[in-house]
């Protein structure tokens, strides 16, 4: 059932074109959906999670190799600090790196937003 207990019902109108005594042209078929929004929505939540973890493991297959570019270019920084040529490149990868270095990627799989869906009930 839906988070806050309502039942969700799918209703078809069906025109006949032989009309019935009883009825006359047209039938109204309903039925209880409920379970396969439920359904859905778990579906979709499970694929988000899932796309998740693949970015999650996105990101960490990116930093490691920047992390040890960053180690790098800091012994060489150090090294060659009193060199002019070297500096301002190695500067630019230092910072390039300590400007996000990825973290925006963990940060956004750690903050999922609500599962979206079809919230009409």
């Amino acid at each position: 059932m839906d988070s806050d207990n309502q039942v969700v019902y799918e209703l078809n109108l069906l025109e006949l074109d032989t009309p019935s005594p009883v009825t006359g042209n047209r039938e109204v078929f309903m039925r209880d959906v409920t379970q396969e929004r439920e359904m859905a929505r778990q579906i979709a939540f499970e694929r988000r999670a899932a796309a998740g973890d693949l970015l999650t493991g996105v990101a960490h297959e990116v930093r490691n190799p920047l992390a040890a570019i960053q180690a790098a270019a800091q012994v060489l920084e150090q090294d060659l600090a009193s060199e002019a040529a070297y500096a301002a490149p190695i500067g630019i990868i230092c910072r390039q790196r300590a400007r996000d270095g990825g973290r925006r990627l963990a940060r956004e799989r750690r903050e999922p937003g609500p599962p979206r869906g079809d919230t009409r009930s």
